[in-house]
């Protein structure tokens, strides 16, 4: 895998992104089985032929910081840890954990993600529960017990003016979510399974976004309404019309698979890209 550098950065930022580490086979990471399993197929087919330029690599320099502060700060409590486990056909399970606190039994994850991850999700994404689900049989493996489970999450994009609203906006930006204890094993027997097979993404997994359409006016930016389907979107306009007014029309917004289209490194080998 190559690391570009289109935008000409300073090397010194080029060095703290650092080299990348190819995959080992039969070796997953808590991280891998977080995220599509054909992505790891692929990725570990054709990593040699992979290209990533180091500017779609810098907001994982901010993460890194927030994880260094952390550890830096934290007291009492294992940080950075690197566990592994044996599974079944010769495979080694393995995650890095931020932060286990023995005392209270609590094993932490720092995020650092957009402030409406910690939103509209209306609690843990499920790639976080499968992730700290991960940690937790690590740590189970190796003696130590866990009865809670947490993300201590840094909005990146928090708006102060925002906050001001409401709306179950955070009123700072920084959320501790509590993450649930679900039955990993058949997780990871599913995902190690799909690996094998192949097997295409789900819609989840492409970051679907269905598509849309939207009630317009002319001289305006912003939508009057957004519903599912073009026979919602007339009723609404017929029900509405009074308020309306001329010059409203339908704007079809197409549905998109976000992460075939725009994050996954594995895109232009993928026949099943979104």
């Amino acid at each position: 895998m190559l690391i570009t550098n289109a935008h000409n950065l300073p090397d010194t930022i080029i060095r703290a992104i650092g080299a990348p580490r190819p995959p080992k086979p039969n070796r997953f990471s808590a991280s891998d089985i977080s995220g599509p399993p054909l992505a790891r197929a692929l990725r570990d087919e054709h990593y040699a032929d992979l290209k990533q330029d180091a500017s779609d690599m810098l907001k994982m320099l901010l993460g890194s910081s927030w994880h260094l502060m952390m550890e830096k700060s934290a007291n009492s409590a294992m940080v950075e840890t690197k566990l592994e486990m044996p599974w079944d056909d010769g495979v080694t399970i393995s995650g890095i954990i931020d932060l286990y606190f023995p005392a209270d039994r609590l094993v932490v994850d720092h995020k650092t993600a957009s402030v409406w991850a910690f939103i509209l999700d209306k609690g843990a994404k499920q790639e976080w529960i499968t992730q700290l689900n991960i940690y937790e049989a690590l740590l189970s493996y190796h003696g130590h017990r866990v009865d809670t489970m947490q993300i201590w999450g840094l909005a990146t994009d928090w708006n102060a003016g925002k906050a001001l609203g409401g709306n179950g906006y955070p009123e700072i930006p920084f959320k501790v979510v509590n993450v649930p204890m679900v039955a990993i094993s058949p997780i990871i027997d599913k995902w190690i399974q799909r690996y094998r097979d192949k097997d295409p993404c789900n819609a989840a997994e492409r970051w679907t976004r269905d598509t849309q359409y939207a009630v317009m006016k002319s001289g305006r930016k912003s939508a009057l309404r957004v519903l599912d389907t073009r026979n919602d979107a007339e009723a609404w306009m017929v029900d509405n019309a009074d308020k309306i007014g001329k010059g409203a029309f339908i704007e079809k917004r197409p549905g998109k698979a976000m992460r075939c289209s725009d994050y996954c490194l594995v895109r232009d080998y993928c026949e099943h890209r979104g």
